[in-house]
């Protein structure tokens, strides 16, 4: 059976598309089942069967956290996401279809795969009829009715299988938003949706799986400022324990456990510590912590130390009871353990298990006794993913 494997046209347009390949199309071909039988009836004359089939698209989503200022459009939460892609069978006219369905489905907010079944709310349009499309957690699926003929050549007793070929192509996918919700900063909006795409297919040519990587926007997906954290040596938190520190309002976030490795640079307000803005970490102005630092270096070297106003304000805080609520017992000056931070920082990805990234890096030296040298300690600029905790 003849089966040509192309790859897929993808949006361009789309600013994280860096999973897309360049113009080309994805030619499936269905099976038509087994076809030996027919071979005792060669003395027969021309046989033919016709069997029903499916050719399947699958659709994995999910959303990922991440720097948002290079985002164009940020799934959110609270959208639609319409797929539309070209289908094209053998012999026929091209033509669009489209499939809508929640953006919860990114994180498995779908049905089980125990209920998974035909929806009437995900809507389809351009199908063949009888096609059906379900959820199951963040698999999304669509199964498209075939059917093929498999004829015997009555002269050389030789099988071929007469397939209706599909060709899927211009997959791409938009946003619709509800009336109602916010299109600010780093937020999601009606158009085309920011993300990586790429695409699969089964040996047997019946089963094309799709894979759609979101960025989130703000409050979901792991799209969340950072705090800048310092370790005096190699030990490193799991990141493991789940607190309401107001990184983000009305939302629980991964935070380190309870006593330890690390502290966290603080600029308390009245001795207290009670959201981001008292931390160093991405904002509306400051794409990174080591950023939002560098507002304070005042003499424009590159360091802060002493000789900057803000050095002698700054704490160091272990959350050693892992609640996210500032302890003033639990918080140092940190003047008297670092003598300076480099705000020259390396970019760097290096995870830690699922629910933390260490991102942005750099050095500071620490105090030390008159006559000793200077010794180095990691600064990170720390990004926790949200817990959707019930």
């Amino acid at each position: 059976m003849g089966k040509k494997l192309f790859v897929f046209s993808l949006a361009t347009h789309l600013f994280y598309a860096t999973s897309a390949l360049a113009e080309s199309t994805l030619s499936v071909h269905s099976g038509g089942g087994s076809i030996n039988p027919m071979a005792t009836s060669a003395q027969l004359g021309v046989a033919q069967r016709t069997t029903s089939s499916q050719i399947i698209v699958r659709m994995r989503a999910s959303c990922y956290g991440t720097n948002l200022r290079g985002v164009g459009n940020p799934v959110s939460p609270s959208s639609n996401i319409r797929m539309t892609a070209t289908l094209t069978p053998s012999g026929g006219s091209a033509a669009d279809f489209s499939i809508l369905f929640p953006a919860t489905a990114v994180l498995g907010g779908g049905m089980s795969a125990a209920t998974a079944q035909d929806l009437g709310l995900l809507n389809t349009s351009g199908l063949p009829a009888n096609s059906q499309l379900g959820v199951a957690g963040n698999m999304i699926v669509l199964k498209i009715p075939h059917t093929a003929v498999a004829s015997l050549d009555p002269v050389s007793a030789t099988i071929s299988d007469t397939q209706n070929a599909f060709t899927i192509s211009n997959v791409r996918f938009e946003q619709i938003m509800p009336e109602y919700a916010s299109q600010g900063a780093f937020m999601g909006k009606d158009g085309p949706l920011s993300g990586s795409y790429g695409a699969t297919k089964s040996s047997d040519g019946k089963l094309v799986d799709i894979q759609a990587s979101f960025p989130g926007e703000n409050k979901y997906c792991g799209g969340f400022f950072s705090p800048l954290m310092v370790f005096f040596d190699s030990a490193r938190p799991k990141f493991d324990n789940i607190v309401s520190f107001d990184m983000h309002t009305g939302l629980k976030t991964y935070w380190p456990e309870k006593n330890h490795p690390g502290y966290f640079i603080v600029l308390p307000v009245k001795k207290k510590v009670t959201s981001k803005d008292q931390l160093f970490g991405e904002d509306d102005k400051y794409k990174n912590g080591f950023l939002k630092l560098a507002q304070y270096d005042k003499n424009k070297d590159g360091v802060i130390d002493a000789r900057d106003p803000i050095f002698k304000k700054l704490v160091l805080w272990k959350d050693v009871k892992g609640l996210g609520i500032y302890d003033a017992k639990d918080s140092i000056p940190l003047n008297t353990k670092i003598k300076s931070i480099n705000l020259n920082y390396a970019s760097q990805i290096e995870a830690v298990g699922t629910s933390a990234e260490l991102r942005e890096k750099s050095t500071f030296e620490l105090q030390k006794n008159l006559g000793a040298p200077p010794e180095k300690g990691d600064i990170f600029d720390v990004w926790f993913k949200p817990a959707f905790e019930k």
